[in-house]
């Protein structure tokens, strides 16, 4: 995906040993300089072989050069891409960005009044977007009651004036597959994956909600244990939106 190596090329000046990798049940950090998060995306969501579904260099993911770490993002190993993009997110360099201190829930319903909006993945801020967009498709690989299916979703896309898309769709690469099927829709992506980056504009994202780690031993700590994003965001995250200007 172009996207990924345009994210790749905004890190390609960055220089840190990556010190610590962690792979928890919920979340995946990387250190190198910074923490950069990622949604943990496991193989058993693809069709990886059992015998491969394991990171390839587990054991010796740390001391080298953060930006080879990075380029896992492209693997095809779901649970590999995590770290990959836990890395980039290290990486990124974030000095100077306009970024504002939001919650993404707030954000998401400031934009969704009286649309038809479209989210991808069960967001505990679904609730409140339905009370007040005009119309709302929770898309979900296993739907909960209300919800309707990756397949049943293809189908609505070109109907949403505003898309929810996690940045785990970075992980699994079906960011393309996905931004292929809208129509003109304000795009917000969401979630601990999303990379604070300009380059994201470039591809149809207009607005990015994700966070920056404040507390290092914290987070890592919450991570290693199987904390979830919303245990961990209030171990030590700020939560941050980048807007398309």
């Amino acid at each position: 995906m172009k996207i990924l190596h345009a994210l790749l090329d905004a890190v390609s000046g960055a220089q840190h040993t990556v010190s610590d990798v962690c792979i928890g049940a919920f979340q995946t950090a990387v250190c190198a300089g910074e923490i950069g998060l990622a949604t943990t995306c496991t193989p058993q969501h693809s069709c990886v072989p059992w015998s491969d579904q394991g990171a390839a260099r587990a054991g010796s993911l740390t001391g080298g050069d953060a930006r080879e770490l990075a380029r896992l993002v492209l693997s095809n190993n779901p649970l590999e891409a995590s770290v990959g993009m836990a890395a980039i997110n290290a990486l990124l360099p974030k000095e100077g960005l306009p970024l504002q201190v939001r919650e993404a829930s707030e954000y998401l319903a400031e934009h969704a009044v009286g649309k038809k909006v479209a989210v991808i993945g069960h967001f505990p801020f679904v609730e409140r977007l339905r009370t007040i967009a005009r119309q709302l498709w929770v898309i979900e690989r296993s739907p909960l009651p209300g919800d309707i299916t990756e397949e049943e979703g293809r189908l609505v896309l070109p109907e949403c004036e505003m898309l929810c898309i996690t940045g785990s769709t970075l992980i699994n690469h079906s960011f393309d597959d996905v931004m292929s099927r809208i129509r003109g829709a304000f795009v917000v992506m969401v979630g601990p994956s999303s990379p604070l980056n300009p380059s994201l504009f470039d591809f149809g994202v207009d607005a990015i909600c994700s966070g920056t780690v404040i507390d290092r031993e914290s987070v890592l700590r919450h991570v290693m244990q199987g904390a979830t994003f919303r245990q961990i965001r209030r171990a030590g995250v700020r939560l941050a939106v980048l807007e398309k200007r």
